[in-house]
């Protein structure tokens, strides 16, 4: 399960990578584009979700053993598949925050940046279910991440990337996203 919060600056076509993860099997084995679109083990999903310039919203993609996975928006469904059963996503890869990562080890992409803002990017080993989505949502931290959370991307940041507290772009509610949290931003 990945989870996390972002906003974009602009509704351009696919608006930049929020978040990949690359490993050596196979291309493309998560990629979150900032319109909330994403690539699964190289299948493109869309969703039927609108992107506002510097609106905050919650993702979250849930993959479980038996290959169905669901994502959620601001902590409703939006989208449900399949892959294939009991591939998941591999342990052993590299996870970028703000860039696209196609395979492991292979350069970045030219236009794959993200102009727009990340918050509490989670990372589980499991398979959330929707209502412990919806508490990471509101930063319960319970459940709390098993294998990536936001402070281990926060504190190694890299390149363009700024941290910005408080935010420049209003979040939706302060319970949901608090105003004193770092957020990281690239440009």
């Amino acid at each position: 399960t990945v989870a996390l919060a972002g906003t974009a600056d602009a509704a351009r076509h696919r608006t930049g990578v929020v978040f990949s993860y690359a490993d050596a099997g196979v291309d493309d084995a998560l990629v979150l584009h900032a319109n909330l679109d994403f690539r699964l083990h190289g299948a493109y999903h869309a969703l039927d979700v609108a992107v506002v310039p510097n609106r905050w919203r919650h993702w979250c993609l849930v993959v479980d053993a038996a290959g169905a996975w669901r994502a959620l928006v601001d902590g409703q469904p939006a989208a449900s598949g399949t892959v294939v059963a009991g591939v998941g996503l591999r342990g052993g890869g590299a996870v970028v925050v703000g860039h696209h990562l196609r395979r492991l080890g292979a350069p970045f992409e030219a236009g794959g940046a993200l102009r727009g803002q990340v918050h509490n990017l989670c990372v589980f080993s499991y398979a959330l279910t929707d209502d412990q989505a919806r508490r990471v949502r509101r930063e319960l931290k319970d459940p709390p991440p098993d294998v990536k959370q936001w402070g281990h991307f926060r504190d190694r940041k890299q390149g363009t990337v700024k941290l910005v507290a408080p935010s420049t772009v209003a979040p939706p509610t302060p319970a949901a996203f608090p105003t004193a949290a770092y957020r990281a931003e690239t440009t």
